[in-house]
């Protein structure tokens, strides 16, 4: 069984105008990450990535377990 967890923080600057576009910013990166760097760390069974606003500030992270 696997679990694929994403968590954002919306409490800084980023989120304030605009949040929705902010969001689809984060998952549209990620996508593009998990995309070209999917295999990376499954060896190990996890994966993660940190998710970056668009002031490139760390607001939280991606993470995929396979058991």
């Amino acid at each position: 069984m696997s679990k694929f967890t994403i968590s954002v923080e919306t409490d800084n600057a980023a989120f304030s105008d605009d949040w929705r576009n902010a969001i689809g910013n984060i998952l549209h990166h990620s996508y593009k990450h998990l995309f070209n760097h999917g295999e990376a760390g499954r060896e190990r069974g996890v994966r993660s990535h940190n998710l970056r606003d668009l002031n490139g500030n760390t607001v939280g992270t991606i993470e995929i377990r396979e058991d």
